[in-house]
C-alpha cells in the first residue's frame, strides 16, 4: 500500500508544483572564483527592514558593476552567501558579482574568492517577480534542507532569463554535507 501512495504522489506532484521542481538536485561542483562587491550582513537584520543586500543590488547596477569585472566566465550574476559566521543566524558575507577564470586583477572595490568544490542541493525558484520568487525558494531551502547545510558558500544564479524582474526564474545552489 505504502508503494502505491508514493507511486501517487510522485504522479500527481507535477500539478502541484507548477514552475518549481519538487527536490533538489544534488550536484558535484568543481571549485571556481567569483570577483564583485561585497557587504558582511545577517538573517535577522535582512528580514527585519535594516538590511543590506538591496543596498547591495542598488549598488551593483548603479555603479555597472558587472561591466568592470574582468575574465567573466559567461553572463550570468552569482548573489554569493559565504564566510558564515555559523548558521542560519549568524553573520555572513553576501558577494554580489560574476563567476571569472581567475583572480589575478580585482578591480579595486572589490573582493576576489575562491570557492572550493562541494557538494550542492540545487533549487530552482517558481517563475515570477523579484524577490518574492527568491523569498519563496528560501522558504523551501530552509525547510527542507536543515541540518544538512554545510554553510561554506551558496549562491543565487541569475541567468540573463532573469533579467526581467517581473518575470524571472533563479537556481540557489546551497553548499550541503
Amino acid at each position: 500500500m505504502r508503494f502505491y501512495q508514493g507511486l501517487l504522489i510522485l504522479l500527481l506532484a507535477p500539478f502541484f508544483c507548477v514552475g518549481e521542481d519538487m527536490e533538489p538536485k544534488i550536484v558535484e561542483r568543481s571549485g571556481f572564483f567569483i570577483i564583485g562587491i561585497e557587504v558582511r550582513t545577517n538573517n535577522s537584520d535582512e528580514g527585519s527592514g535594516n538590511g543590506k543586500i538591496g543596498g547591495m543590488w542598488q549598488k551593483f547596477y548603479a555603479e555597472d558593476v558587472l561591466s568592470r569585472i574582468p575574465r567573466k566566465v559567461g553572463a550570468d550574476v552569482l548573489a554569493m552567501y559565504t564566510n558564515y559566521e555559523s548558521d542560519v543566524t549568524g553573520e555572513y558575507s553576501f558577494i554580489l558579482g560574476a563567476e571569472v577564470n581567475s583572480l589575478a586583477a580585482i578591480p579595486e572595490g572589490m573582493v576576489g574568492k575562491e570557492t572550493p568544490a562541494a557538494k550542492y542541493a540545487v533549487f530552482t525558484s517558481a517563475r515570477g517577480a523579484i524577490p518574492g520568487i527568491i523569498i519563496d525558494v528560501w522558504k523551501r531551502i530552509w525547510d527542507s534542507v536543515g541540518s544538512s547545510r554545510a554553510y561554506h558558500a551558496d549562491y543565487e544564479v541569475y541567468g540573463s532569463e532573469s533579467r526581467d524582474r517581473s518575470d524571472a526564474q533563479v537556481e540557489v545552489w546551497v553548499s550541503v554535507k
